[in-house]
């Protein structure tokens, strides 16, 4: 076997390894994140041993059917001499008179043995990447070992300081230490607490040794996309175990704005250089995460271990052992009836700038208000024994962002943690809004207008006059009033819709302000965040790190969305769409088997389930009316 050779079948075989894995770990739906990372560790341990299993192992054949080339195009034979003398060993194609004194003569290059072949050329451009790769990760470990010589020891136990870094860090393989920034001792005991347990976990758990072997996998089978998957998925879970580690010692919304903190502070290093706690891919998929999990992960059981190992080594073994064999070519193929599939009719759809008319009200109620409002005391919450009933409200659009009519319950799917209750109640009736319109521009009457006039007759409607997002600390005053504002209306699906113009380069809010408004809109009763918001619609999404991404959170958090304008005139088309999200909504119900669903920091998961059926449809929420046990 070359070195060709060896090196494909190595990627191709980890692939698959890799691969099932995954697979397994999707089936079987596996939220607790160090049995994620237990998991990928052994896939990737196992990995590394494919080469040497398979030289020992015996080999299992495995019979493949033939691909048959077959040409659509009819070839003319060559023409062929009836006289032609064959000589014993000749196999070519026969000439006719003539054709071979007509051909040019080639000289062939042949001639000449230039000593290297194009297989030796792309194994030395393959060694190459990877010596680069190599010397990056050594250049890593050289830069980590020179913050770590230049930190100061603390008197915490395995604790250093250091002004080179301004994100806790873990450095060392064999040894590793955590290093804070120096500004730690006027860090509250709270986030030491937090930051300690995250770094500790790393450390407990041999995290560094575990990347610095997937960093060196990844260099050597760098060609092979799923070696820098199984690489980052290794990274986040790790993160994501720490992050259980230490939600188990500081609250989750405070250990939220620490996250955010810090991320925000990280300098950008392309090095690899240690575990930093700021290192994540998706900043609102790691906050969403901590504020959603229901269950923190307490480290990898006996059982749970024996299981992994239980599970990896046959697959491993059999991956390495398999010999893939090209059963003989069909002589023919014979054709098979078509099948005749009844496809049923989709979901109408409603167009984001259609006109329609105003809905009957389910109840009877006055027509929405268009007014300024002040603060009104809260409605008093339902708080009868038992589990009481939970309503979801959800939008659903296709690809092409139209809202989706006519689903039934069997077409849904609610998830809270790891368990599907069923749906207990289905209703295609307009929910009763409850909806506080935050104005922050000039000029947007006629977006103001265009809500109301979108709004059922049943829905409630106040208009607040908010700061301009230039100012920052008192923009987000204003929507957190407008929060409260909004739970203190009587209609039980509360919204909040945020009409402002704003930047898209620089973050907006202080984790503060983002933490002060979570927590006002999570807590029971709940309110969605919406947006409309006058931007540069050219420019792409510039990550979690930038007013986009504050927005994002909010809304994702909260059920809300984002929609952006690209001038004030179009904002009318803004808030058009987010009312027709409101009002083409599904109210979905289910009694919860935690009676405290209401107190946690995310709603359940809401899908669209349709086998097949139709396109991908994306939900939109869910926001929701909860009650406090």
């Amino acid at each position: 076997m070359t070195a060709g050779q060896f090196l494909i079948n190595w990627m191709v075989r980890s692939a698959i390894l890799t691969l099932a894995g995954a697979l397994l770990l999707r089936t079987f739906r596996v939220r607790d994140a160090s049995f994620r990372l237990a998991s990928w560790t052994a896939i990737l341990c196992a990995s590394a041993a494919l080469p040497i299993l398979g030289g020992i192992l015996p080999r299992v054949p495995l019979v493949l059917p033939r691909g048959e080339l077959v040409s659509l195009r009819a070839v003319a034979a060559p023409p062929v001499r009836s006289d032609a003398a064959f000589s014993p060993g000749f196999s070519g194609p026969i000439e006719p008179d003539g054709a071979a004194k007509a051909r040019p003569t080639l000289a062939l290059v042949k001639d000449f043995d230039w000593g290297l072949s194009w297989s030796d050329a792309v194994i030395g451009l393959y060694a190459l990447v990877c010596a680069i790769l190599l010397l990056r990760i050594a250049v890593g470990l050289a830069i980590g070992a020179r913050l770590r010589r230049r930190s100061m020891p603390t008197a915490l136990h395995g604790v250093h300081e250091s002004n080179g870094v301004n994100a806790p860090v873990t450095l060392g393989i064999v040894r590793p230490a955590i290093v804070l920034p120096v500004d730690w001792h006027g860090w509250d005991r709270a986030r030491l607490d937090a930051v300690l347990a995250h770094e500790r976990s790393h450390v407990e758990r041999w995290d560094p040794a575990v990347q610095f072997f997937s960093a060196i996998h990844r260099a050597l089978l760098w060609a092979s996309p799923l070696s820098w998957f199984l690489h980052a998925k290794l990274v986040q879970t790790a993160e994501e175990a720490s992050d259980d580690a230490a939600a188990r010692v500081c609250d989750r919304v405070g250990y939220v704005e620490i996250l955010m903190e810090f991320m925000k502070r990280k300098a950008s290093d392309p090095i690899w250089t240690g575990l930093s706690m700021a290192r994540y891919g998706n900043l609102e998929k790691r906050l969403l995460r901590i504020l959603d999990q229901p269950v923190l992960s307490r480290g990898v059981t006996k059982r749970a271990a024996v299981a992994i190992i239980g599970v990896s080594l046959p697959v491993a073994c059999l991956t390495a052992a398999t010999n893939a064999e090209f059963a003989p070519g069909l002589d023919q193929v014979r054709g098979l009836p078509a099948l005749e599939v009844s496809y049923p009719s989709p979901p109408s759809v409603v167009a984001a700038k259609a006109r329609f008319e105003p809905r009957k009200a389910k109840f009877a109620a006055p027509a929405p208000v268009l007014a300024q409002v002040v603060a009104q005391t809260p409605a008093p919450l339902n708080r009868e024994s038992g589990p009481a009933e939970v309503g979801l409200t959800v939008s659903v659009t296709d690809p092409a962002g139209r809202y989706v009519t006519g689903l039934t319950a069997q077409d849904f799917r609610i998830t809270t943690g790891q368990i599907s209750p069923d749906i207990s109640s289905f209703s295609l009736a307009a929910a009763q809004h409850s909806v506080v319109l935050l104005n922050t521009i000039a000029n947007g009457d006629d977006a103001v207008k265009a809500l109301q006039n979108v709004l059922d007759s049943g829905d409630q409607l106040a208009v607040l006059a908010g700061s301009p997002a230039s100012d920052t600390g008192m923009f987000w005053d204003a929507v957190a009033a407008a929060v409260n504002q909004a739970k203190g209306m009587t209609n039980p699906y509360k919204s909040v819709v945020v009409m402002m113009r704003g930047g898209s380069d620089d973050p907006m809010a202080r984790e503060a302000d983002l933490a002060k408004i979570l927590r006002l809109a999570l807590h029971s009763p709940r309110v969605t965040v919406s947006f409309a918001n006058v931007e540069d619609i050219t420019k792409p999404y510039l990550g979690p790190l930038s007013q986009q991404g504050d927005m994002r959170i909010l809304a994702a958090a909260t059920g809300g969305q984002v929609v952006p304008a690209a001038n004030v005139g179009e904002m009318a088309t803004s808030l058009t769409r987010i009312g027709l999200g409101l009002i083409h909504q599904y109210v979905l119900g289910f009694v919860p088997a935690n009676a405290q669903v209401g107190a946690l920091g995310r709603p359940p998961r809401v899908e669209v389930v349709t086998d097949g059926r139709y396109v991908r449809f994306q939900v939109i929420g869910p926001g929701g009316y909860y009650t406090e046990p």
